[in-house]
Formats: structure tokens, C-alpha cells, sequence
């Protein structure tokens, strides 16, 4: 998409006016991450019920794919057997009120659970370092997550604290958590000044689901 800056400027002037983008390291986030390189393929639902996809490659639907693209609109990108959304682009403005109250800092380390298509990510990256950024999915439909991959993350979140140079561990990653999932994976968060933080949730293996605990000092 030759012109995806002077669409994604565009978008960033209607989160202004909205006011839910402010801070000037957001602005130049949004402002040059591509969000289209995210979303190929996005999903547009029928009055009749039925999603009919539109992608990049298709000369009946690329025009509209590279508008809405770049509006402030949730963009459906995969549903389950029933028809129900399981994975989407958040909307922009949602986004933009989510990293601000994240309230991040030059040095802090994020752990995103959830990382849908990756753009809040990419735009974390941005503000941030990638090495500062750490991205997990939990998506009962995503059925590629393999039950080896599953125990590796559950065994990495129970690594001693000095092994944090090969591990997701919370120590590294909880100064700050932004959250994808809710109830429905089982997710829950549970932090005590002085204390430090509890992150639990359900990772669906194999037809089943599978519960990974961890602690980290704050």
C-alpha cells in the first residue's frame, strides 16, 4: 500500500479529536506502524449473518480493505464454527486508551497476553525496544499452539529468577501487563504491594485445558 502513511496520518488526527491520543510518543507510534501489514485479511460480516473476507489480494475487495484499514474500526480477522468473533485488529481508539493508561516507562518491560495480529504489539515495539516487549496467545481456535509449545511456556514461567536471560518470566515482564484475555481463558491477576504479583490462566491443549500458574516479585 503505496500511500498507508498519509492513511495511517489520517487516522491519527481522528484519535486526537477523539482525545484519546495525546502523548506525542503514541502519536509517532500509530503514526508510522503499518497497520495494514497486520491485517491482509480482514473479515466483513453480511446482514444475513455470514462473513465475507477482505483482503489486499482480492480486486473485488482490495479498495475497501485499504479504507477501512485505516479507520478507527475493529477489524474481525478470524470466528469460530458458530460464527462468533475469536480473534480481531482492536479498535484504533480502544488501543490508543489502552497503552496510555499502560503508563509505560523508557525502561519498562511489557508482557501482552493475547497478541492477536500483532500490531499492539508492533506499536509497543515502537515506543519500546523489541527486547522489551514479550507476546503470548492463548486463543482456544489458534489449534497450531502444539501441547510441546504449551509445556515450554509453562515451564519457562517457573524457571528460577537467574535464568532470565532464556525465559518469559514474570520478573522481566510484570512492571507493566496488558491484558487480551478475560474471564473466558480462566485469567487472573492478583498483585499485593510488597508482595509481588500471581498471574494464572488456561491454556487449551489437545481438546483440553491446561492451567499455568505463576508468581513474580514486585
Amino acid at each position: 500500500m503505496p500511500d498507508w502513511q498519509a492513511r495511517a496520518t489520517r487516522l491519527v488526527a481522528d484519535l486526537i479529536a477523539l482525545g484519546v491520543l495525546d502523548d506525542p510518543r503514541w502519536v509517532t507510534a500509530f503514526r508510522e506502524t503499518p497497520r495494514h501489514l497486520f491485517v491482509p485479511r480482514w473479515l466483513r460480516q453480511e446482514e444475513n449473518g455470514c462473513w465475507h473476507p477482505v483482503a489486499h489480494d482480492d480486486p473485488a475487495t482490495a479498495a475497501e480493505w485499504a479504507e477501512r484499514t485505516y479507520t478507527d474500526a475493529p477489524l474481525v480477522t478470524a470466528v469460530d464454527a458458530t460464527g462468533a468473533p475469536i480473534s480481531s485488529s482492536s479498535q484504533p481508539s480502544l488501543m490508543a486508551q489502552m497503552l496510555t493508561a499502560l503508563d509505560v516507562t523508557d525502561d519498562a518491560r511489557v508482557l501482552e497476553i493475547g497478541i492477536g495480529t500483532g500490531y499492539d504489539a508492533a506499536l509497543l515495539c515502537h515506543r519500546l525496544r523489541d527486547e522489551q516487549v514479550h507476546s503470548i496467545d492463548v486463543e482456544p481456535a489458534l489449534t497450531e499452539i502444539a501441547r510441546e509449545r504449551l509445556a515450554a511456556l509453562a515451564a519457562s514461567l517457573d524457571e528460577q529468577e537467574g535464568e532470565e536471560q532464556r525465559r518469559i518470566g514474570l520478573r522481566n515482564v510484570h512492571q507493566r501487563l496488558i491484558l487480551m484475555y478475560g474471564p473466558s481463558s480462566g485469567l487472573r491477576i492478583e498483585s499485593t504491594s510488597g508482595a509481588g504479583t500471581r498471574v494464572s490462566f488456561r491454556l487449551p491443549a489437545g481438546g483440553e485445558r491446561q492451567h499455568v500458574q505463576s508468581a513474580g516479585g514486585g
